[in-house]
């Protein structure tokens, strides 16, 4: 509590028209014309004299920019911002609390990652795993895979077909490893399991009724 009593003013070295997301680390901006950039490059400066005001070291290493456009969206052009006297680099992506994203507010890039480390963690577990018994290697999967590819599902959600049948794929593979010889429903019937785009929506649905 006293430590966000003493972060509470940081939100004054904002100009008017930029914002500051305190605990989601962000500052930003719309820039319709050179004085936003102004205004944000100011807002930065006046954080960084802020933070040496309340001797609280910031890490310009650790901060980026990224720019939000819509796809061929090339209006946009580079401007260098500098934080601690050290030029801000600009990247395409970000990984916010385990969840990429890029300029585009696309999740792709979040998808492929999950799919790529769930992969490889089913196969470590098809081959490490003593018993070949599908009901010990279902549980498993729930337990060591499943988890990778549901992490807030509700944020990321994919709406292409393309992503869906891409994160379905992973569970797909490891279960025509346990029961090579059913089809994808049966070897969910006969595992107890539902499809991963089913478990998506249902999660979905109990966030808004939730809400």
């Amino acid at each position: 509590m006293l430590f966000v009593l003493l972060l509470n003013d940081i939100i004054y070295c904002a100009d008017s028209s930029v914002t500051i997301k305190m605990f989601a680390d962000k500052l930003y901006t719309v820039i319709v014309d050179d004085s936003s950039e102004a205004n944000l490059q100011s807002s930065l400066d006046r954080t960084h004299r802020w933070s040496n005001h309340w001797q609280l070291k910031l890490s310009p290493t650790k901060c980026t920019v990224m720019r939000l456009c819509k796809p061929l969206d090339n209006s946009l052009v580079d401007v260098n911002y500098s934080l601690c006297s050290s030029i801000l680099p600009t990247v395409s992506s970000v990984t916010d609390l385990g969840v990429s994203y890029d300029s585009h507010l696309s999740f792709r890039p979040h998808i492929n990652k999950i799919v790529s480390k769930a992969t490889q963690r089913a196969k470590l577990i098809l081959k490490c795993f003593v018993s070949s018994d599908p009901t010990i290697l279902s549980k498993a999967l729930c337990v060591f895979v499943r988890p990778i590819l549901e992490f807030y599902s509700v944020i990321w959600n994919p709406g292409f077909k393309v992503n869906i049948d891409k994160i379905e794929s992973v569970q797909k593979r490891f279960t025509r490893a346990c029961l090579p010889h059913l089809a994808y429903a049966e070897r969910l019937a006969q595992l107890n399991l539902l499809t991963l785009e089913t478990r998506q929506v249902m999660t979905d649905l109990l966030l808004v009724t939730n809400c």
